[in-house]
C-alpha cells in the first residue's frame, strides 16, 4: 500500500521496483488526486488496485480483499 505522490521516488515507481523484487505483489495505491491514477499504465495490469482519498475502512477492506482474492463476507 503506497501513496501515489511521494517525495523522491513516487507511489508508481515504488510499485515497479516492487513488483521487480516481488513478481505478482499486489499493490494498493492511495490519492487525493484520482485522475493521476486513472491515467497511469500501472491499473491496466493484474494486480493493482487504488482507492481515492477520503476513503473508510470498508473501502479498505474491500480493495485489499479483492488484492489477496478473499472472496467471503468482510465482517
Amino acid at each position: 500500500m503506497t501513496d501515489i505522490g511521494l517525495p523522491g521516488m513516487d507511489g508508481q515507481q515504488l510499485a515497479t521496483e516492487a513488483r521487480r523484487r516481488r513478481p505478482g505483489l499486489g499493490i494498493l495505491f492511495v490519492t487525493g488526486y484520482d485522475n493521476l491514477i486513472k491515467e497511469g499504465q500501472l491499473l491496466r495490469e493484474e494486480g493493482f488496485e487504488y482507492l481515492a482519498k477520503p476513503y473508510g475502512y470498508e473501502d479498505l477492506a474491500r480493495a485489499l480483499a479483492r488484492l489477496v482474492g478473499f472472496e467471503g463476507p468482510l465482517r
